[in-house]
């Protein structure tokens, strides 16, 4: 179970960044509220994915997967600006 819960992460987290790095590279993410909608976007769907798993782990197994998705959370938008910024030279 743990294994399917990790994987259904990484392939979340795979294609949010995949799509939005075309946003950026198409220039979809000048307006004002794009990285607020885009971090609130990602939780919303990390939070989809954990509740979906919830009754099949202990209590500790979903605080450790908390703490991973919000690693992830702030890896992928890091990774994103980063992309962003790069973009633009």
């Amino acid at each position: 179970m743990k294994e399917e819960l990790m994987q259904e992460l990484a392939q979340t987290a795979v294609a949010f960044t995949e799509r939005h790095k075309r946003n950026i590279f198409t220039g979809e993410h000048t307006y004002f509220e794009y990285w607020f909608n885009t971090h609130t976007e990602l939780l919303a769907i990390f939070q989809e994915v954990f509740v979906k798993h919830k009754d099949k782990h202990s209590f500790d197994e979903m605080v450790f997967f908390s703490l991973v998705m919000g690693q992830s959370v702030s890896s992928i938008m890091d990774d994103l600006h980063s992309f962003d910024e790069s973009s633009e030279e």
